[in-house]
Order: structure tokens, then sequence, then C-alpha cells
């Protein structure tokens, strides 16, 4: 995540808004965490009712639970080199370990562009790979000139208004774009 976190300005300037979903169990420790990875995207959170345990959407996009993946050797290998390093290894605060995370990268249509199921605990695209397809999604630069000029006060809130109309079953979602950066999402439907 900090290694994205450092393009963040480029991503803005091409108008891609990150998202990050995790299944932390409250607002605190999703703030935690971002303190601790240096993250400055959105975050949603999709706790469960069950402690420990991801909420509707982690089933909704396909993630899964994995003893093998979390504890495989090119996992333990990396965990075993941070101590060995001095570095403090994140605390679980109480979520389930096995939980796999993913990359989805939805295009402005709703399309899912970018879909990696992670097979490990340290199995994730590479930033390049991120960066290149956000910059293939990019707007084209007309209209992110004109997010510049004088109009650009009024781009917002259209911009707003068509994601809400694109958006119609992410209904729930859009609405959590907006004020505070840590939200709580209570997935209802997600379509894929």
């Amino acid at each position: 995540m900090a290694a994205l976190a450092a393009h963040a300005d480029e991503l803005e300037r091409l108008g891609i808004r990150v998202v990050v979903v995790s299944f932390c169990p409250d607002l605190q420790t999703a703030q935690m965490w971002d303190e601790e990875v240096g993250s400055p995207f959105l975050h949603l959170i999709d706790p469960s009712e069950t402690p420990g345990q991801a909420g509707h959407a982690y089933q909704l996009w396909g993630l899964r639970k994995s003893f093998q993946g979390v504890w495989a050797p090119e996992a333990l290998k990396f965990y075993c080199d941070e101590k060995l390093q001095g570095h403090t290894l994140h605390n679980s605060n109480g979520q389930d370990v096995h939980q796999m995370g993913g990359d989805v990268m939805i295009n402005h249509e709703g399309i899912i562009v970018l879909r990696h199921y992670s097979k490990t605990s340290q199995d994730r695209p590479s930033v390049e790979q991120i960066l290149t397809r956000a910059r293939e999604l990019a707007p084209p630069r007309w209209l992110q000139r004109l997010r510049r000029t004088k109009l650009s006060r009024f781009w917002l809130p259209l911009q707003n208004f068509l994601r809400a109309l694109l958006f119609e079953g992410f209904r729930q979602l859009t609405s959590f774009w907006v004020e505070r950066p840590v939200k709580s999402l209570q997935a209802t439907e997600c379509k894929t």
C-alpha cells in the first residue's frame, strides 16, 4: 500500500480514485491501519456481525480463505525476513488471518478491468501493473483540463450525479464516498 500511496498525486491527476475496502472490525482499527501503512486513500470497511470475520462483500467479490496461502513457504520467508530486519509485523487485531486479499479495478462504467485474487498473503499485482492500467483508464487530457478550469467547481457535483445514475446497483456504496475518509460499508448487493 505504501508503494501505491507514493503515486497518489499521479493517480489524482489522472482522475483515478483508489478505494480500499478492508474487513477491519471497526473504524478505530481501520484508522490505525491507514496510519500504519500510510494510506491516503478512501477506506471503506466491511465488518461482519461475527467478530474477526469479513462481511458480506467479501463473499460477493469471490474472495476466499486459505490456510495454505497464508502459511506458504514464500509468505513464511517474508515474515521471517521482516522480523530479522527489525520490522514489526502487523497485528491481526482479532481478524481472521486466513482471509485472502485481492485487488479489483473498476472503470467509470462499473466494469471490472483488473481482477487479482491473492494466492498467498504476498501475492499482489505490482504497483507498475496498477499504474499502467490506471493510465489506460484515465480520462482524455481535454477532460482533465476542463476539470482545472473555472468550470471545475461544477464538475464534481456533475460527476457525482452522473456516477449515481451509472451505478444504480452501487447506490449504497457511492453514498460513502463523501465526508470522512473511513466509512463502514454494509454490502447488500454487488454486481460484477
